[in-house]
């Protein structure tokens, strides 16, 4: 695995392989390295034969390195060749099982919607799990103890690749490539001494008996979605004591109705605004009710749609904005169309104003990511046939077809709130440019009741100081998660 590093090292320097944190799985052990084949031949790739070719070679240089790795431990060394042949065999197989994996991820970033990744992250630990211990097993011609690899074990690897992929990136971002590359061929060895120990066995019975790294991840995510659900159904925020009566315009996201959608349960007075000063703006025009389908045509219509339901007087808009996700990226559209926005705008959960990393082809178009687009979009076809709710990877306003968008806000403020479990770490800055940033430790929905929305919202309507989460404990959380998710994402 060492030599595994000085390659990796060297096609650093060359630009041929990603130096950040995103290439933190290339010198990983098996099933990682062939996982980081398969998404990176998925994502860059400008056809399937190119994809073959790509993972037909990875299969050999990776069996070789798994191989040689095995063989060198071994008292008693099996022909070395039937070890490698084994040994390619097995990446080959760890393509198949992880392909719905991958494609849950790259779909999930390409449309920023984290439920897809949650449950892809879950597909995709299990999978690990039984991957390394076939591995593993191959040492021995299979006698050895690749069943006492746990669970614990490998996310506390996941974890330590997590931390060299936060070093990637800050080396990276404060030196040049062959820093990197040198930081790699250092760390190479680590990786290699972690397979040694799950190939003896050792830290398995410990793993069993104190499953720290597990029984953190769970708690972890067990608080969190307790808390979601709690500010999805149980949080009641209380009405503020001194109520305005100009018009607080609320925005709904992608799949809301007129009646429906995450700003559908907001009392406005928590805000405080009186109920009859809310007026809900339609993705449709002045008046008209919409449907969650006409929430996903193309955004710079709808901005015009919507300047047309906010009343201005001499190019001012009095009043406030409070919406919610997609009505990040309406606002924008409406601030560089010259249509008038309220001084005061907050929007929670709001994606980011350019394309995803993770970019797609736009359909029947040829491009790098070509066969990335191909298993989404089968995705989607099994989603139909699921009958579960699409996502619409052709729709005008996904993600992938957005254009980048630079808004000089002028005089409108601007707040956002991000969820933590939302796409606030699925790029590579969360925070979005020109606006107050601030992080609510809940989900997508769950944010728009959060106490802490409302409270931060209050004050930055009432013109209060409002500090921004980038150098707060919450902005490190996101980090924090951002680092561990950015080596397995396109």
């Amino acid at each position: 695995m060492t030599a595994e590093g000085l390659i990796a090292a060297v096609l650093i320097v060359v630009g041929a392989l990603p130096a950040g944190a995103s290439g933190a799985l290339s010198v990983a052990v098996f099933p990682a390295d062939a996982f980081f084949d398969l998404k990176e031949s998925l994502s860059t790739g400008k056809g399937w034969s190119w994809v073959l070719a790509a993972l037909v070679f990875s299969a050999l240089v990776r069996g070789l390195a798994l191989a040689a790795t095995l063989w060198l431990l071994q008292g008693r060394r099996p022909p070395f060749a039937r070890l490698w042949g084994r040994a390619s065999i097995l990446v080959a197989i760890a393509w198949v099982a992880f392909l719905p994996t991958v494609a849950l991820i790259i779909a999930g970033s390409a449309l920023r919607y984290a439920p897809l990744i949650g449950v892809g992250a879950v597909f995709g630990v299990a999978t690990s799990v039984v991957l390394a211990r076939r591995a593993v097993r191959l040492a021995a011609d299979g006698k050895g103890s690749g069943a006492s690899l746990s669970a614990s074990q490998w996310l506390g690897y996941a974890y330590l690749i997590a931390v060299t992929a936060a070093a990637r990136e800050w080396l990276l971002v404060h030196s040049e490539r062959p820093v990197v590359a040198l930081f790699v061929l250092g760390v190479a060895p680590i990786h290699a001494l972690v397979l040694v120990r799950w190939v003896s066995g050792a830290g398995g019975r410990a793993a069993r008996r104190k499953p720290i790294a597990l029984a953190l991840t769970v708690v972890a995510v067990v608080l969190f979605l307790g808390r979601a659900e709690f500010d999805r159904h149980l949080s009641d925020p209380k009405p503020a004591a001194a109520l305005r009566t100009s018009p607080l315009y609320l925005l709904g996201g992608a799949d809301s109705t007129s009646r429906s959608g995450a700003l559908s349960g907001l009392d406005v007075r928590s805000l405080g605004w009186r109920r009859r000063a809310a007026v809900t703006l339609s993705y449709r025009g002045p008046g008209r009710r919409y449907r969650s389908r006409d929430t996903h045509q193309d955004l710079g219509r709808v901005a015009r749609l919507v300047g047309r339901q906010i009343v201005s007087k001499k190019g001012r808009a009095p009043g406030a904005l409070f919406g919610h996700s997609q009505a990040a990226l309406i606002v924008d559209r409406m601030l560089d169309a010259g249509v008038p926005v309220p001084d005061h705008v907050v929007v929670v959960s709001p994606p980011l104003p350019y394309p995803p990393i993770a970019d797609l082809p736009r359909p029947k178009q040829e491009g790098r990511g070509d066969p990335a687009r191909d298993v989404v979009q089968a995705l989607e076809a099994v989603f139909k046939v699921l009958h579960i709710p699409r996502y619409g990877i052709q729709a005008p306003a996904a993600p992938t077809n957005l254009e980048a968008l630079v808004v000089h806000p002028g005089p409108v403020q601007r707040l956002a709130v991000w969820a933590l479990g939302d796409s606030v770490w699925l790029d590579r800055d969360w925070r979005r440019p020109g606006e107050v940033n601030v992080v609510a430790l809940t989900d997508h929905v769950g944010a728009v009741k959060d106490a802490r929305t409302i409270e931060e919202s209050r004050r930055f309507f009432a013109d209060r100081p409002v500090s921004s989460d980038d150098r707060t404990w919450r902005g490190f959380l996101v980090n924090a998660i951002r680092y561990t998710f950015q080596p397995w994402r396109p």
